[in-house]
């Protein structure tokens, strides 16, 4: 597949995803996505299934993820996964 940006190729990749969530900066790590290989452009693209996984993680934050900052991919997996499970 090639960067709609720049027309390089796209590497599958873990990339992170910053928003604000509840009025406070938060990082989503290592989240699976498309990559520009060329440095220059680094354009990120994610899955849309992907996002709304994002979506949903952003339900089951504590106070105390949003003062740390930051989540994994992995942590939102393993919490998305126990919300199916009740």
């Amino acid at each position: 597949m090639k960067c709609p940006i720049c027309k390089s190729t796209l590497v599958e990749k873990s990339a992170n995803a910053r928003r604000i969530v509840k009025g406070h900066k938060f990082t989503f790590k290592n989240i699976p996505a498309l990559v520009c290989e060329n440095e220059l452009c680094g354009q990120i693209i994610f899955d849309s299934l992907i996002i709304e996984e994002l979506d949903e993680a952003v339900a089951t934050l504590e106070p105390e993820d949003l003062l740390k900052g930051i989540i994994t991919y992995e942590e939102i997996k393993k919490r998305l996964a126990l919300l199916q499970m009740n």
